[in-house]
């Protein structure tokens, strides 16, 4: 791995005839490494046999660290250090954890920041062989019916500014198509937390559904909308974005489940889960029916029971020879040893 400091070779021995040839920018900078997406994603480039560099300090031993911040002006980093990158970086993935303050506004958002930052770099000539990008689902905000993934503008609004600010990503590192080979962007379902090393996300969806099963809040007679819960997790994530970056590839991916479960299993399985010896709350009157989702104070509250059909493609970017039952999954973390902050 090229050190950080001085330069970097642009020259090398070709096999063939012992002549000099030019070599081109080789790194793959990851730019957002401040999360639990951070570890397993570089861990995925090292296993790929890519030379990786961060923003920020968090390579894990398999990463050039080049400090700074994923949301600060030329990512924070002095003249020097930003011209290396602009000379090495042939390829970029973007996969800041999505900033969840519902009182921020859209555009001082961290993943905002971000995707402002890495349009800069991509612009002033950084990655030429390509860019991913880390997306949402949340990107349609109060749309209904089925989107495809080459749909972006479909005439939603949105319920939140955690929402919008996840919509305003998407469309500004949009922009960078005209000045990079090809532009991947993943959207994806919620992060709930890491299902290998089994660790919830203490600030996602999910967990704050568990806390109020736990807590015994949420026995009131719900309206359910038996439709999807969709949820992912950073282990696959990760794979799906080395993946993209991997083949270069070029347009929108949604990285969908075969076999989701609605908000009423979801919620009747943990509840069992939890505590199955506790007896059923009682039926209450008509009018305390309420939609669950009124009860969540989450900002991805939307994704419990989409009202929103997204179509995926015949190719998935990763493929599972068994993917794991929703409940196999939930089991990891509703029951996790560990609890991971929010980003």
């Amino acid at each position: 791995m090229t050190p950080i400091t001085g330069e970097a070779p642009t020259m090398t021995t070709s096999p063939s005839d012992g002549s000099l040839a030019q070599v081109g920018p080789s790194w793959t900078l990851v730019v957002g490494n401040d999360g639990a997406l951070a570890e397993p994603l570089i861990r995925e480039l090292h296993g790929q046999g890519r030379e990786v560099a961060v923003v920020g300090t968090s390579g894990f031993g398999l990463a050039q660290e080049f400090g700074g911040s994923a949301r600060a002006v030329d990512f924070g980093l002095s003249g020097a250090k930003y011209k290396k990158l602009l000379e090495n970086v042939a390829q970029l993935i973007t996969a800041v954890e999505p900033d969840r303050s519902r009182f921020r506004e859209p555009a001082a958002s961290h993943h905002v920041r971000a995707a402002a930052e890495s349009l800069e770099f991509i612009k002033a000539g950084g990655a030429p062989r390509g860019a991913t990008f880390l997306s949402s689902f949340l990107v349609f905000g109060t749309a209904h019916g089925t989107v495809g993934e080459g749909d972006f503008n479909v005439g939603q609004g949105f319920g939140s500014l955690f929402e919008e600010s996840l919509a305003l990503a998407e469309q500004i590192i949009r922009r960078a198509r005209a000045h990079t080979s090809a532009l991947g962007i993943l959207r994806i379902a919620p992060l709930v937390g890491t299902e290998e090393r089994k660790v919830l996300d203490q600030g996602s969806l999910l967990a704050e559904i568990v806390s109020a099963v736990r807590a015994g809040t949420l026995h009131a007679e719900t309206v359910w909308s038996d439709k999807p819960f969709l949820f992912e997790t950073v282990d696959r994530a990760s794979r799906a974005l080395a993946r993209m970056s991997e083949i270069r590839f070029d347009g929108v991916k949604h990285l969908l489940r075969s076999a989701p479960p609605t908000d009423r299993e979801v919620f009747e399985w943990i509840e069992a889960t939890l505590d199955p010896e506790r007896p059923k709350a009682p039926r209450l009157l008509g009018l305390l029916r309420r939609a669950i989702q009124s009860t969540l104070t989450s900002p991805e509250r939307r994704a419990f029971g989409w009202h929103l059909r997204f179509a995926g493609t015949s190719e998935p970017l990763i493929s599972e020879a068994v993917e794991p039952a929703w409940t196999d999954v939930l089991s990891a973390l509703v029951q996790a040893p560990e609890v991971a902050p929010s980003p």
